[in-house]
């Protein structure tokens, strides 16, 4: 009985804990930037990459991270160029692409951006056409022959067979399990488990 006790005490910590680490981790992924109008030092951040985009001519990395609303640029060799960011409070789950040498963020209002150097142009609310360009650039942005690739934490330059050469975002393998997603899973898996104990304990009656 003890141990069933203990193992039930620690289930419900587990679920209550792995709640408290999703809000927690959504949290860290919120940058605390208002200035939208100049670029900054590169910005760090434990969210995930969620979308890289390269431009062959001016052979600069965007690499974008919409759970922060941030994007950070580098040329090809890794080297740091510039970093944009949605406005603090509206940073969830932000939206990014390029068109016609102009960046665009979006999260309800639209941030547009020279492409090449980062000068703001002007800001509007999002219209139907931006959002149509969003997921046409989602379809078709690839980093197919352009030698990079990317996971949840890293973006890499890669040789003929895949594998990683150069790190443009060279990050901690951790990062990638601060993730709300994890607290969830670890909240839900205690719940299943619970409710098995709790089946099993019906039939053993």
């Amino acid at each position: 009985m003890k141990i069933k006790n203990f193992f039930m005490g620690l289930l419900y910590i587990m679920f209550f804990g792995g709640i408290a680490f999703a809000f927690f981790a959504n949290y860290l992924y919120n940058n605390k930037i208002d200035d939208y109008k100049h670029t900054h030092e590169e910005y760090q951040t434990y969210a995930p990459v969620s979308t890289v985009a390269y431009d062959d001519e001016s052979q600069l990395v965007y690499v974008f991270y919409a759970d922060a609303g941030a994007l950070n640029v580098y040329s090809i060799d890794g080297t740091f160029r510039w970093s944009l960011s949605i406005p603090n409070g509206k940073n969830d789950i932000g939206k990014f692409y390029l068109e016609d040498d102009r960046l665009y963020l979006m999260w309800y209002d639209t941030y547009i951006y020279n492409a090449k150097t980062g000068e703001f142009i002007e800001t509007h609310e999002c219209t139907d056409a931006e959002l149509d360009n969003i997921y046409k650039f989602e379809e078709n942005n690839s980093l197919e022959g352009t030698g990079l690739d990317f996971d949840l934490t890293d973006v890499y330059t890669v040789d003929k067979d895949g594998s990683p050469v150069h790190y443009i975002v060279d990050r901690p393998w951790y990062y990638a399990l601060i993730n709300p997603f994890v607290g969830f899973l670890i909240s839900v898996s205690s719940v299943l488990i619970m409710s098995a104990i709790f089946i099993i304990s019906i039939f053993k009656r």
